[in-house]
């Protein structure tokens, strides 16, 4: 989901949430808002953009009892990063799997995320343990350096 669409869903809901005074935002942003790469600019401005959203309206909300995160998902494991994959192996005349090495190259632990890794962090902002956390970003990437 776009920066854009973000801002809208959010535009929606906040004066339900406003009114009961309680809420949680959970904003989808990318490690491509957090890291630069290379041929990847708009949606790195748009994914930095995210962030900028998460971080001012924490602010703005917060007295509303109305928290707001973000997670930046790395290279999620799937069909569609297999597809990916594929299309830049076919592109660059390699084989998939040493396309597949430079794509995990780029985490410390070498690795694709799961999809529910990323639901476990969203269920960690809305359980009991993250009841006090707002205006953070949350990585889930395996650790890429900067």
């Amino acid at each position: 989901m776009g920066l854009v669409a973000q801002f809208h869903c959010i535009a929606k809901v906040l004066p339900v949430m406003k009114a009961q005074k309680s809420g949680l935002i959970v904003n989808m942003s990318s490690v491509g808002g957090l890291h630069a790469f290379p041929n990847r600019t708009p949606y790195s401005a748009a994914k930095r953009g995210v962030l900028g959203l998460t971080e001012s309206l924490a602010a703005e909300v917060g007295a509303y009892n109305i928290r707001v995160n973000a997670v930046c998902p790395g290279v999620i494991s799937g069909e569609r990063q297999e597809r990916v994959i594929a299309a830049r192996a076919k592109l660059e005349n390699r084989a998939m799997e040493d396309v597949r090495k430079d794509v995990l190259s780029v985490n410390s632990m070498h690795t694709f995320i799961p999809p529910e890794d990323i639901a476990g962090c969203i269920l960690y902002f809305d359980s009991p343990f993250g009841v006090r956390v707002s205006g953070q970003v949350l990585s889930v990437d395996g650790h890429i350096p900067t």
